[in-house]
């Protein structure tokens, strides 16, 4: 959440400023030229009886710590950090922020909600009628998956379809598709391909971008395996037995 509070400076060579914690020995320090890597060293036994808050707040305030000691010796500009710093304290350590502005159509207003604390994270969809809350549709367990988000529209009065990037793969191929009722279907374009349905069914059975279901996976890596793709059959000999 630092980073999406955070207001770009100029730093001169550095594009990057980066926090490690460790604890114990530091074994490995890889630094590139345009990155600047911070490391922390903790005692995990000073977090024992504390609230995930606290915890939290304390390694705020040891990153808060560092990064000032660092900016002091660079004579960077303060303020963003102090601002990134104070946002996150007042939100007591929680993320939810709104993506982009809402859709609507001629009857209901759309709009992606993404959460990522300790508490939760994940993407959401939440549908209002006259401004009205009337659902509200968890559809991603990954919050950062937000970064991967592609077009959004209403394909008709009732379903926004989401499209995602996933590796590689750019443009209109995989997507999401979202009733009012709380309905959802990930999908992608190439319905009969067997290469593509073993990667749709992995993306379900492993559930790490989409909310996971495993049925639904190993239904379609046999579906991809019937058709011959070799990948799927031995998925399937591998996990299936």
């Amino acid at each position: 959440m630092y980073e999406y509070y955070f207001k770009p400076i100029k730093t001169g060579k550095f594009s990057c400023l980066e926090i490690i914690f460790f604890e114990g020995e530091l074994t490995i320090e890889i630094e590139t030229t345009d990155t600047k890597t911070i490391y922390i060293d903790y005692d995990h036994k000073n977090f024992s009886n504390k609230s995930i808050e606290d915890i939290h707040g304390i390694l705020l305030n040891e990153i808060q710590k560092e990064i000032k000691k660092f900016i002091e010796e660079h004579n960077w500009n303060i303020d963003p950090f102090i601002n990134a710093y104070d946002k996150i304290v007042k939100n007591k350590y929680l993320f939810e922020e709104n993506y982009l502005r809402p859709f609507s159509n001629k009857l209901f207003k759309a709009k992606i909600i993404f959460k990522h604390d300790y508490q939760d994270s994940g993407l959401y969809l939440e549908f209002y009628e006259k401004n009205k809350l009337i659902n509200k549709v968890k559809f991603s367990n990954n919050g950062r998956a937000i970064v991967n988000i592609g077009d959004i529209e209403w394909i008709n009065e009732n379903i926004v379809r989401i499209y995602y990037f996933i590796g590689y793969v750019k443009g209109r191929k995989y997507f999401w598709e979202i009733s009012i009722n709380g309905n959802i279907d990930f999908q992608n374009t190439d319905k009969n391909d067997s290469q593509e349905l073993y990667n749709l069914g992995l993306i379900y059975y492993e559930g790490k971008v989409i909310i996971k279901n495993a049925n639904k996976g190993i239904e379609l890596i046999k579906k991809s395996s019937e058709m011959g793709y070799k990948h799927a059959k031995n998925w399937i000999d591998k996990n299936l037995g």
